[in-house]
Parts: structure tokens; C-alpha cells; sequence
């Protein structure tokens, strides 16, 4: 027996695919929209121009327009700065794994040590609070888009209560690659001391 949801219950005016190409001839953005059943997670690729649904296009559910109107916000805002820049991202990571393995080869003093990852902490957090913010950006393209439609007041809780929810997942996943790629940084300093260790034995 399926279940029934609540936002099923009110079906939506027009469909999530619809929906999504209006969006995009609205912006003035060429992308192709499809649906994929088997994709884990709904994706907007910027270099192919194609945006890629969970649901089918001819669905009306909620979630499915709302998933249709975030990843057109995708699509209208671009690629964050660091996926624009990716040269710029790699130098970056670079310098930053770089120099807490020369602290561990050269057996650097601590204030050293600790400069270093300030600024790999630094850099991280750039990096993914970029994304962070390109997420977020997204649901609120996408939450002010679906607003405009004439839905009913249980379903328009029921996308407020998405959003909160993506706020804190969103956040919480930010918070836990960068504490993963500091933690890294301290990992490739224990190898330097390691190396130099074992080069000179």
C-alpha cells in the first residue's frame, strides 16, 4: 500500500518539470531538464546545461516542484566561486596541505604549526562556506519561486519546515568538512614527522 503524505494530499497546480522550464525561459537560461528515479540526490550541471530530477516530470507533489525550483536556482546562479575557479582551488588546497607536511619533515616550532592551520582553517571554511551559501542560495530562489503559486497553507508549512531543515543540514555537513580537512593538516604534520623519522634512521 503506499503511503500518503500530507503534501500529497494537495496536489500543485503544475508539474515539477513544467514548472522548471518556465523557470529557466523566465531567467533567460538554457538547460535541459530530466528526471532520474535512480539518482540519489537531484543535480544541476552547469557545464552540460542539464538539470537532473528525482521525481518524474509530470509529478505535483510539493517536494518535487520545490526539488524542481532549487536546482533552477542552481541553474540561475551559476557554479560557486571555488567550482568557477578551479585552478584557484587546487593552488589553494595545495598550499595549505603543503606546509604542515613541511612542518612535520623540518620539526618546525609549534606557533609555527599553529599558524599554518589557522590558515588552512581559514581556507576551509572560505571554501565551503562558499558552498554553503550557493545551497542555501538555491532553496531561497527556489522557496520564493514556489510561494507565487496558489498552494494550500499546510503544504506552504510543510516547505517552510524543508527549509529548516536543509538550513541544518546544510550547516552541519559545512561544519563537519571543515573540522575533517583541519584535522587532515594535523594528520600531514604527524606524517612529515613520521618521514623525517624514518629517512633518517
Amino acid at each position: 500500500m503506499p503511503i500518503i503524505r500530507k503534501q500529497d494530499i494537495f496536489p500543485m497546480p503544475v508539474s515539477c518539470g513544467e514548472f522548471a522550464r518556465k523557470l529557466l525561459q523566465d531567467a533567460g537560461v538554457s538547460y535541459t531538464v530530466e528526471s532520474d528515479k535512480f539518482a540519489e540526490t537531484a543535480s544541476c550541471n552547469h557545464k552540460e546545461k542539464r538539470i537532473v530530477l528525482t521525481y518524474d516530470l509530470d509529478s505535483r507533489t510539493a517536494l518535487a516542484l520545490y526539488e524542481a525550483c532549487h536546482e533552477v536556482g542552481h541553474a540561475v546562479r551559476g557554479p560557486h566561486f571555488f567550482k568557477r575557479n578551479r585552478s584557484c582551488t587546487v593552488m589553494l588546497f595545495a598550499l595549505a596541505f603543503i606546509p604542515g607536511l613541511l612542518c612535520g619533515v623540518m620539526r618546525w616550532e609549534v606557533p609555527v604549526l599553529l599558524l599554518v592551520t589557522f590558515s588552512f582553517v581559514c581556507m576551509s571554511v572560505l571554501f565551503f562556506v562558499d558552498i554553503w551559501a550557493n545551497e542555501i542560495g538555491a532553496s531561497k530562489y527556489g522557496l520564493g519561486r514556489l510561494l507565487m503559486l496558489p498552494i494550500e497553507e499546510v503544504v506552504r508549512k510543510l516547505i517552510y519546515r524543508r527549509l529548516r531543515y536543509e538550513y541544518f543540514v546544510i550547516t552541519g555537513e559545512t561544519l563537519a568538512w571543515i573540522s575533517a580537512y583541519t584535522s587532515a593538516g594535523w594528520f600531514l604534520y604527524e606524517f612529515g614527522r613520521f618521514l623525517r623519522g624514518w629517512l633518517l634512521c
